[in-house]
């Protein structure tokens, strides 16, 4: 009788350790990238690259002039979109911000840009906290893009180049095929893809706060992660708050848990994002100190004095 008790223990002992490992395995390995998105194969999707997108925008679309007219966001939906498809929605943009993470980047950052145009200009400095625009004479490197190309002027050296072709704006459903969703896991290796559009800012850092796309599907892909916390008027834009944890993955990759975002209700322009690490300190900011959204003064490269790198050598590119 006792060898029977005995048994009995040893399987119940046995059924408990197999029980505990199954919820270790569920707790412990559950997959770091966003859940919910639509499964597909990659292979069957009419999917372009961004310079695809763009070649073939430029032979079968004509260009779109005006930005679209639109009610504020107010759902998560609403905003997730517009931050994805932010330049769609406005069609000049000046802006000075603050941008510094934990591997050292402080910088201070201005931006003028026409996206119906193709030009811009873009200023970086060291940075320079607060401030609502940049004085040139400070700015480490100096970008402009005359609406066919886009050229880097580097003041230290006193050289410049001529980086790469503008991008010119197309709307969200000219870029993106209909059934082709943003974000989705591919059947063929349960990793998730995300659909990038091709930037016309024509700028290096526009993507931390005017055209925020990577921003969005980094810290907002899973809605179980994030909600709307808030409703804050900032620099006069009417602004959603947006709270949330980061995924594992992105955690690792970035050194962001849990941030804080304030977004433009109407265009989906990032104005504020402030990213802690687990310690509760600051890993990763984003501040705008200054913004115009389609002003009364259209903006062009002719308002800049060129003649200042007249004595500049071209790099070969």
């Amino acid at each position: 009788m006792k060898r029977n008790h005995r048994f009995v223990a040893i399987i119940l002992a046995v059924l408990c350790v197999l029980a505990g490992s199954v919820y270790a395995y569920a707790r412990y390995n559950t997959p770091e990238y966003p859940m919910g998105l639509p499964v597909l194969d990659p292979n069957e999707v009419n999917y372009l690259v961004p310079s695809q997108q763009a070649d073939k925008a430029e032979k079968n679309v004509s260009l779109v002039s005006a930005a679209k007219s639109v009610s504020p966001a107010e759902t998560k939906d609403e905003i997730y979109d517009r931050m994805l498809n932010s330049v769609d929605y406005y069609d000049v943009a000046e802006v000075c911000f603050d941008l510094t993470d934990l591997d050292g980047l402080a910088i201070t950052c201005q931006i003028e840009t026409d996206l119906r145009s193709g030009q811009a200009y873009e200023a970086v400095a060291p940075l320079i906290e607060g401030y609502e625009t940049i004085n040139s004479d400070y700015s480490d490197i100096e970008s402009y893009a005359d609406g066919t190309w886009v050229t880097d002027y580097f003041n230290k050296e006193r050289t410049y180049s001529v980086s790469r072709p503008v991008t010119v704006r197309r709307m969200s459903e000219d870029e993106i095929a209909a059934d082709q969703p943003r974000a989705f896991i591919g059947a063929n290796d349960n990793m998730p893809n995300y659909v990038y559009r091709a930037d016309p800012t024509n700028t290096i850092y526009g993507s931390n706060c005017l055209f925020p796309q990577g921003i969005t599907f980094g810290y907002l892909a899973d809605f179980e992660l994030w909600d709307i916390t808030g409703h804050e008027s900032y620099l006069d834009r009417d602004c959603l708050v947006l709270s949330g944890q980061t995924t594992g993955s992105y955690d690792k990759k970035t050194g962001v848990s849990s941030f804080t975002m304030y977004v433009d209700s109407q265009t989906g322009i990032l104005l504020k994002l402030s990213g802690l690490n687990e310690s509760g300190n600051v890993a990763r900011s984003m501040t705008v100190n200054s913004i115009s959204i389609d002003g009364p003064t259209a903006y062009s490269t002719s308002r800049h004095d060129m003649s200042k790198y007249a004595d500049y050598t071209k790099l070969d590119s």
